[in-house]
């Protein structure tokens, strides 16, 4: 787990938009994808519905 995980998983809950999170964070939408599912893979819990 590592910083940017963290503020995304913040971004993306506050928004509940993968790709308004995305674009808040200046980052492609399968980046930010890929990281939320390596932090759920981490934490081994589902954090965001798909």
């Amino acid at each position: 787990m590592n910083f940017d995980q963290l503020l995304y998983a913040e971004v993306l809950a506050q928004h509940n938009s993968m790709q308004k999170a995305a674009d808040v964070l200046h980052i492609s939408k399968s980046g930010l994808s890929i990281a939320i599912h390596q932090l759920e893979n981490e934490l081994e819990v589902t954090l965001f519905d798909k």
